[in-house]
This record gives structure tokens, C-alpha cells and sequence, in this order.
């Protein structure tokens, strides 16, 4: 058929005149989000209406009002309609709708009236919802270590540990997914009851990430107790957004003390079987410890000593959450991986074990908080996605890639540990 020749307004007066036969159709059509999608004319996917006897078609949004016209096809013509560009929408083989870049803001109802040959106008509906499919493809464990595109991890508890918390969760999609624990056992599973929690994403302006601003992060946590050596749970997301179903497997291995002997008569270099005299040390995972020579051990003694000492003295002064506000301005230069430093950190005021470290943008509000770091795990917050922002191994704020928008005052938060004196 010939297609795009020129611009041309039909007027729906000529549907008008044949009279109308109302149809409505069932089921949603999603459509990704910064993708191309296609919503189909139901009369015509399900035959009812053979493609070669289509003389007009007309897509409509919100409403069949002239105004509401998105584009047309007639007689081999498509022509968008009401000043819309080329480009932004299209009518294919199929009669159907395409949407060239979908966004939230095709959200919503299309209306369809089409014309075949030597019958009367037919007009329907379809609805639209767009989708956002997760950045990776199976749910996250807390805490298990886990490969991007792997869908097995594992979780070490200590052996004379009774009960562990397991959390997954599935961040910035939409529809909302929904997350499930189950326990495997030879021959069969069994679901777990999970406490489950759903809240909206709405990342701030400057972010930047307009395909994953209103989106939903979904949470499933479950408490298991430790029983076997080793336990295997899978955690479990459901929704339209990721398709059907998929799984993430978390193996729970307990760890057990190992007992190593050396000889205190022997030479440091020396280690003698368990049956020897000797002095005992119980050892967590089986880590055989270096041989040190003594004057190295009563020197890294003394120096630890030396550094609990000054811990302690500032962990009375700090006594856990630090706020702290920095002098002199740092510039980052546009266009490169920029480094914002934390000046406790940097000027050696913190010698403590620190257990977080919260970085913040214009203020020091939860909605404001840009990336997390508790206890060895980085995340970024507020539904930001992967890759803006990271924490380095000296608590610095990373910025990826720098651009004018992060203009402004940082701010963070440190907790240290506190050291407790026998």
C-alpha cells in the first residue's frame, strides 16, 4: 500500500454519516518505557475486520474529539493530525498504533474508529499503561553475594546463630512486583509467610532519570531459623513487569570454629599437629593465621593498643552520628568521574570502625539522600538508579559522570562504632 504522501485532514464527518457499531475490549496493553510500542487494533488482531478491506483509521487519546485525533490513515495516506510532528506516532501494516518513544505520559485510553469497505464505521478502545522492566533480572538478597546476572547467592551465618533475617527486593519497576520467600527441602518446598512492603519511587528533578521517576521498589523479608548446615531459600518476584515469574536462590551455610595448635617452643615458621603441647587458638573459616616473629607481634600489639586508645577518646567526643560541614569548595570537572571528599575521614578525625556513612544533596532530609553506606553495603536511595552515585573505600562520594546540576551543598552523615572497655 502506499503510505506518507503528504499531510491531510479527514474529517470525521464521514464516519459520522455511516453510523457507529460500539465495541470494548478487555485486557491492558503495557508498553515499556523509552521503548517503541505498539498498541494493536483489537477488531484487526482478532480478524474480524480483514486488513484489505480497511479504507480509513483513526487513533484517538482521552477522548474521539477532533482535538484528540493523534493521526490518520486513509486510502493508503497516514498523516499525523492536530500540529503533532512527524515522527512521534505512526500507523503500521497492521492498522495498529505506534508509539515511536513511549513515556508515562502515554498513560491512558486510545479510541480507534476504522472503516471497511462496504460496512459501517467500528470504533473500541484500548487501554494503555506503560512498564518499566527491573535493571537486572532477578531479585536482590541483602547481604548474599551476588553477581548482577546470577540468580544463585550465598549467606554465611555464624554456627551457634538461631534465627536470620532474609530480605530481597526488586527496585524501580512498575507495575509493582510481587515478592514471595519459599524454603526447598528434598522433595518438595514450602511457602514462607513474608512481610512485604510496596512504596513509590519519585527520584528529585536533577537526577536526571525521567525512565525510572515513578516507578515502585518492593521488599520481602522473612525470618528462618538456622537449623542444617546449610539451608536453601528462593526468593521469588511475580508481576507484569518482569514478564512472569522469576527466582533468585540463596543457599544459608553455617561456619564452624576451626582449632589450629602451635608449638610455643618451636620456631614462629613451625606448626605441630593437635596432639602436641602447644597454645590453642580457635579460628572463624578455617583462616590459618601468619607466623609472626615476636618483636613483630609486640609491635602490632602495641600499635593497636595505641590506636583503641585514641578510638576511644574521639568515639567520646563524636559518640556515634557525626555532622559535620566542610570548608573551601571543591570542583569536579564537567564531563568526568568527580570525588567529593569526607573531611573527617580525609583529615584523620575518625579512627573508629565506621558503620555508615549517608551522603546528602541540598539538605539533610530522607527525601534528599543520595547513596547509603551500612555495614559493607552501598546503595543508592530514593530511587536512584545504579551507576550516579557510589561510596568509595574511604567514604568519599562518587559522582559519575559530573554535570552542572550537581552544583551545590553536600552533606554527610557518619556513624562510628563505639568501643566498649572491659
Amino acid at each position: 500500500m502506499t503510505r506518507r504522501v503528504g499531510m491531510q485532514w479527514v474529517s470525521i464527518s464521514l464516519l459520522l454519516c455511516c453510523g457507529f457499531v460500539q465495541v470494548s475490549t478487555d485486557g491492558t496493553v503495557f508498553l515499556e518505557r523509552g521503548h517503541r510500542g505498539i498498541v494493536p487494533c483489537p477488531l484487526v488482531e482478532s480478524c474480524q475486520i480483514p486488513i484489505g478491506d480497511i479504507l480509513a483509521m483513526y487513533w484517538f487519546y482521552g477522548s474521539t474529539s477532533d482535538t484528540s485525533l493523534l493521526i490518520s490513515y486513509f486510502i493508503g495516506k497516514v498523516a499525523p493530525q492536530n500540529g503533532i510532528p512527524q515522527g512521534v506516532y505512526d500507523i503500521d501494516n497492521e492498522f495498529s498504533l505506534v508509539i515511536e518513544n513511549v513515556t508515562a505520559f502515554n498513560e491512558g485510553t486510545y479510541y480507534f474508529q476504522v472503516k471497511p469497505r462496504l460496512k459501517v464505521v467500528e470504533s473500541g478502545s484500548v487501554e494503555v499503561c506503560d512498564k518499566v522492566s527491573p535493571s537486572r533480572p532477578y531479585p536482590t538478597v541483602i547481604g548474599c553475594n551476588q553477581d548482577h546476572d546470577a540468580d544463585t547467592c550465598e549467606v554465611r551465618v555464624r554456627h551457634d546463630s538461631t534465627v536470620h533475617n532474609l530480605t530481597c527486593v526488586m527496585e524501580q519497576v512498575k507495575p509493582a512486583v510481587q515478592l514471595g520467600w519459599i524454603r526447598l527441602f528434598l522433595g518438595g518446598q514450602t511457602e514462607l509467610n513474608a512481610s512485604t512492603t510496596v512504596g513509590p519511587v519519585v527520584l528529585p528533578a536533577y537526577t536526571g532519570s525521567s525512565l525510572r521517576n515513578n516507578t515502585y521498589s518492593t521488599s520481602a523479608s522473612v525470618q528462618v531459623a538456622a537449623v542444617d548446615d546449610e539451608e536453601v531459600y528462593e526468593c521469588e518476584a511475580m508481576g507484569i513487569a518482569i514478564g512472569s515469574s522469576t527466582r533468585t536462590r540463596v543457599r544459608l551455610t553455617k561456619t564452624y570454629p576451626t582449632t589450629a595448635t602451635y608449638d610455643t617452643t618451636a620456631t614462629d615458621n613451625e606448626m605441630q599437629s593437635s596432639n602436641n603441647p602447644g597454645t590453642t587458638l580457635v579460628l572463624m573459616d578455617e583462616v590459618t593465621p601468619p607466623a609472626f616473629p615476636f618483636t613483630l607481634r609486640l609491635a602490632l600489639t602495641i600499635t593497636i593498643l595505641v590506636v583503641l586508645f585514641i578510638a576511644v577518646i574521639f568515639d567520646v567526643i563524636l559518640r556515634g552520628l557525626v555532622l559535620a560541614s566542610t570548608d573551601g569548595t571543591v570542583f569536579l570537572e564537567r564531563g568526568q568521574r568527580g570525588i567529593v571528599s569526607c573531611p573527617l575521614v580525609e583529615s584523620c578525625q575518625i579512627l573508629g570502625d565506621i558503620l555508615a556513612t549517608y551522603w546528602h544533596y541540598g539538605s539533610t532530609s530522607g527525601t534528599s539522600l543520595l547513596i547509603s553506606y551500612f555495614l559493607g553495603r552501598v546503595a543508592p536511595q530514593n530511587g536512584i538508579p545504579e551507576g550516579v552515585y557510589d561510596i568509595d573505600d574511604e567514604f568519599n562520594l562518587i559522582i559519575e559522570n559530573v554535570i552542572n546540576s550537581n552544583d551545590g551543598t553536600y552533606y554527610f552523615q557518619v556513624l562510628v562504632a563505639e568501643f566498649l572497655l572491659n
